[in-house]
C-alpha cells in the first residue's frame, strides 16, 4: 500500500482513522505514518527556534511592526513556539492555502504584508505578500517567489533588512523632491528669460550631484546598521 506520513489533517482527508494523541507534549509536533488505509503509529519532533529570533521579534514590535506566527503544525506546539520568540497572535494547522489566504484577508484590511519563510508551504504565502522574505539556504521555490533573500540563514538580519528598507524610501522620496523643486523653480525662471542657459546647465549638474550624493548616503548607513547588529 502507499506510505503516507504527515499531519493528522492529511490523513483524516484520505479517510484514514486517527487516534488521539494526548500524551504528547505540548511543544512537539507530531507526525502520522499510515500504510495503506492502517494507521501505523506517529512520530514526534521537536523544532528550535532560530538563534536571535526572539531579539528580532523584539526589534521588529519595537519599530511598530505587528509580528503573527503562521504554521502547519498544531496548535500547542505554535503557541510553545510563539511563546518562545515573543509572539502573541499565532494561527496554527494551516495549510499552504490558509496562509494565502490569510495574508490577502490582511491585504483587504488594509495592512500590507511581510512575510518570512523558508519552506516549500510558504511558497504561496511569500508571492501573495507586498515583501516576500526568505533566507540563505531554503527551498529554492521559496527563495524563488521571495522578492527579499537575506545571504545569511540569519533571521537577525531581519530587522536590519527593515531599517535599511524604510531609509532607502525616505531617500527616494527626498530625490523626488529635490527634482521637482528644481524644475518647478528653473523652469519658469528659465522660460521667462531670467536664467541663462549656461547658468540652468550648471544648476542641473548640481542638483544631479545632490541626488547621488544624497543617495551614497545609503552606503554609510548600512555600514552602520550592520555593525550595531553586531
Amino acid at each position: 500500500g502507499t506510505l503516507r506520513a504527515g499531519s493528522r489533517r492529511l490523513l483524516v482527508d484520505d479517510g484514514i482513522s486517527v487516534p488521539a494523541t494526548e500524551d504528547a507534549p505540548d511543544h512537539q509536533s507530531i507526525v502520522h505514518v499510515a500504510l495503506g488505509r492502517s494507521y501505523c503509529g506517529c512520530i514526534l519532533l521537536e523544532d528550535e527556534l532560530r538563534p536571535g529570533a526572539g531579539e528580532s521579534v523584539a526589534a521588529l514590535e519595537k519599530m511598530g511592526l505587528k509580528t503573527l506566527l503562521l504554521t502547519g503544525d498544531r496548535r500547542s506546539a505554535g503557541l510553545a513556539a510563539g511563546k518562545e520568540a515573543g509572539i502573541a497572535e499565532v494561527h496554527a494547522e494551516l495549510s499552504p492555502g490558509d496562509k494565502a489566504e490569510l495574508v490577502e484577508n490582511r491585504q483587504i484590511a488594509g495592512r500590507p504584508v511581510l512575510m518570512v519563510g523558508d519552506g516549500i508551504n510558504d511558497a504561496p504565502s511569500l508571492s501573495t505578500a507586498e515583501v516576500g522574505c526568505s533566507l540563505s539556504g531554503g527551498t529554492d521555490i521559496a527563495l524563488e517567489t521571495s522578492g527579499l533573500v537575506l545571504t545569511r540563514p540569519q533571521i537577525a538580519l531581519l530587522p536590519v533588512a527593515v531599517r535599511l528598507g524604510r531609509r532607502t524610501l525616505r531617500i527616494i522620496r527626498q530625490n523626488l523632491f529635490w527634482a521637482f523643486a528644481y524644475n518647478l523653480v528653473a523652469l519658469p525662471l528659465a522660460a521667462a528669460g531670467h536664467l541663462l542657459p549656461i547658468h540652468a546647465a550648471g544648476a542641473m549638474a548640481v542638483s544631479s550631484v545632490c541626488v547621488v550624493a544624497n543617495s551614497l548616503r545609503l552606503s554609510g548607513k548600512r555600514s552602520s546598521l550592520c555593525s550595531n547588529r553586531h
